[in-house]
């Protein structure tokens, strides 16, 4: 792993919109399947990670933003 935090060897990756992205991890162990993602533009990507979240056995979805921006109402 990288001093980041962000990659591996050998984890086993989903067939969806995070597998595209390479600063995605998804592990699993016995009893937690884990996600890590670094996603930009999570506003713009909600959908897929929606459709993410519903297709998979994700417990635990850690996400990164990089694209903070100021909400306007």
């Amino acid at each position: 792993m990288s001093p980041s935090g962000e990659g591996t060897k050998n984890v086993p990756r989903l067939d969806t919109f995070f597998d595209n992205n390479p600063k995605c991890l998804d592990t699993s162990l016995n009893f937690f399947y884990i996600n890590f993602c670094n996603i930009r533009g999570l506003r713009s990507n909600f959908q897929s990670v929606e459709h993410h979240l519903s297709s998979t056995k994700t417990h635990l979805l850690f996400l990164t933003e990089t694209q903070l921006s100021e909400a306007t109402d």
